[in-house]
């Protein structure tokens, strides 16, 4: 598992924003947690409608945001749906279906198991 997670967070970039022993930190993270659904999900219907622009200016905002708190592999993810949506490509179900959700839930879950562990 610890390799999985290796993949997902950069433990020492995460750990350099959010200190668990800070309640301000924590607070600040816990609604990044808990927003990050919602912005996926308005993603995902720019990425369903085949909206390149929307979705690649999504993808920026929430690269950003993804990348502050160390989550590396929705960041790449983030960054692919950014580049083909500003290239006008196809945008990749598999990526925003599939990988996208996966890797979030992942990520999300790692941290949790760490701040609770």
């Amino acid at each position: 598992m610890e390799s999985l997670e290796m993949e997902l967070i950069d433990w020492e970039q995460f750990e350099g924003i959010v200190d668990f022993s800070d309640s301000e930190c924590v607070e600040i993270y816990e609604e990044f947690a808990e927003e990050l659904p919602v912005h996926l999900a308005a993603l995902r219907t720019a990425c369903a409608a085949s909206d390149s622009s929307q979705a690649a200016e999504l993808a920026h905002r929430l690269r950003g945001s993804c990348l502050t708190f160390g989550l590396v592999e929705v960041s790449e993810i983030l960054r692919q749906l950014e580049t083909d949506g500003k290239a006008g490509n196809d945008l990749s179900p598999e990526l925003w279906e599939q990988r996208l959700p996966l890797a979030a839930e992942g990520s999300l879950k790692s941290i949790s198991l760490r701040k609770n562990g």
